[in-house]
């Protein structure tokens, strides 16, 4: 597990010419089948608070 994920590793096979547009299809359909499914993808945010004697400054 990640931070805010859980990682994983895919592995496949192709042919050397076929391996760029193997590897974006892929991704396009992974990415395609979690937004099917409502599976978003987390990413770190981080909240930044301001004293109010800092505001405008």
């Amino acid at each position: 597990f990640g931070d805010s994920s859980i990682d994983f590793q895919l592995l496949y096979w192709v042919k050397r010419e076929n391996y760029f547009a193997a590897q974006k299809a892929l991704a396009l359909r992974i990415k395609h089948n979690f937004d099917e499914n409502g599976i978003e993808i987390p990413f770190t945010q981080i909240d930044l608070h301001m004293k109010d004697d800092m505001k405008g400054k």
